[in-house]
């Protein structure tokens, strides 16, 4: 599989998170992969949809029914191969979307593969952050 040609979407739910928004979705970047943000509106009364329609995104808006919904939403709109789901006050670090893809690609058995988060404050200073296991088999 030519991953590089893969379209990898990626599901940002959001309620009344409109003030993190746009930093989610700029941080949806991948230097090999063709990238589809999908914005799903969880019933917002903030700015939410003033944030999302400034990109050129699909804009899903929906009465609020929980973050479930929103990216199983977020899903059925989705074209890509691969799907990521990111929430609305969280990034995505540099190469994370190429490294996930290529790994899912390096191993077409596996259903999902999931990266190591970084702790951040909400001025965007890091955080101590603790270490996770790493599941081998038997997950």
């Amino acid at each position: 599989m030519d991953t590089a040609r893969e379209v990898v979407s990626v599901v940002i739910p959001c309620y009344n998170q409109g003030r993190f928004l746009a930093e989610a979705m700029g941080s949806a970047t991948a230097r090999h992969h063709h990238v589809e943000v999908v914005v799903v509106d969880d019933g917002s009364t903030d700015d939410t949809a003033a944030v999302a329609r400034g990109f050129p995104v699909p804009y899903i808006k929906q009465p609020n029914r929980g973050l479930a919904a929103a990216r199983n939403r977020g899903l059925e709109e989705s074209t890509g191969s691969f799907v990521i789901f990111l929430d609305a006050d969280d990034r995505l670090l540099p190469d994370a979307i190429d490294a996930a893809a290529r790994s899912l690609a390096a191993h077409p058995e596996s259903a999902m593969a999931y990266g190591r988060c970084t702790m951040m404050g909400p001025d965007g200073t890091t955080w101590p952050t603790p270490g996770i296991p790493t599941v081998r088999t038997g997950h």
